[in-house]
């Protein structure tokens, strides 16, 4: 086998491998972004959802305004 040939397969088994790194850091950076994005549409939809809350928040809202309004008194 000649320099240039060696040197030809030696770039590309480099070049396979640079590919190959970079596409699993960007498999990675995708797995993390999509991560990312659940832990905020989560935490958007408990916080636009007040439904949501557990039912003992919501009965001790209740008492609070029952307790509090001036209606009832």
């Amino acid at each position: 086998m000649d320099p240039k040939e060696a040197s030809d397969i030696e770039w590309k088994k480099n070049r396979f491998f640079n590919i190959k790194e970079i596409r699993d850091q960007l498999t990675n950076h995708v797995q993390q972004n999509q991560e990312t994005q659940a832990i905020f549409s989560n935490n958007l939809v408990s916080t636009s959802n007040p439904e949501k809350k557990s039912s003992k928040d919501n009965t001790s809202q209740q008492r609070l305004f029952t307790e509090c309004s001036p209606m009832r008194k």
